[in-house]
């Protein structure tokens, strides 16, 4: 889920010269943005676009090692042509009793469907969340560009979200 940036050396490599088979060095993941598996507190997962990318890790990583920990994921996107995972997501959502996912387009296309593609043809907001969620007493992992980011991030300190159980990545 790399996305290709027009002036993106790192991106254009993995387009380029990666591929299935491909054998890479990696470390581990270094920065502060990551799950607390030692917790059991619900989670509230917010993607936009790519942002999904980390999050997908969050998700894959309850459902596999945590499964009675409850997730929301909130995960907005322009159209199904932008919709990435969106077969793996629906898989989890069928299979997972802990996880609940809610698709918002906000420029859905002619052929994208209510109800089989996404669930709200607008762009999310907090009213959607608090229509959706029991309470605001979750930790809260947002990551996606920078509008989506600074509304989501104001809009759950306005509903009382503490900051420290606002975790956000860019």
């Amino acid at each position: 889920t790399i996305k290709r940036l027009a002036d993106g050396v790192g991106s254009g490599f993995f387009h380029d010269s990666v591929g299935v088979g491909s054998i890479l060095n990696v470390k581990a993941p270094s920065g502060g943005f990551f799950l607390d598996t030692d917790q059991e507190t619900p989670v509230v997962l917010i993607g936009g676009g790519v942002g999904i990318t980390p999050l997908l890790s969050m998700l894959n990583g309850i459902v596999d090692e945590q499964p009675a920990r409850k997730v929301w994921l909130f995960f907005g996107v322009r159209s199904s042509a932008d919709h990435i995972m969106k077969g793996h997501l629906e898989q989890v959502a069928r299979e997972a009793s802990n996880v609940e996912i809610r698709t918002f387009y906000s420029r859905p296309g002619d052929r994208d469907q209510t109800g089989k593609d996404y669930d709200f043809g607008q762009r999310m907001s907090l009213e959607h969340l608090r229509k959706e969620l029991p309470s605001n007493n979750f930790e809260f992992y947002l990551c996606g560009g920078g509008e989506m980011m600074s509304e989501m991030i104001g809009a759950l300190k306005t509903w009382g979200v503490p900051e420290k159980h606002i975790h956000k990545d860019a």
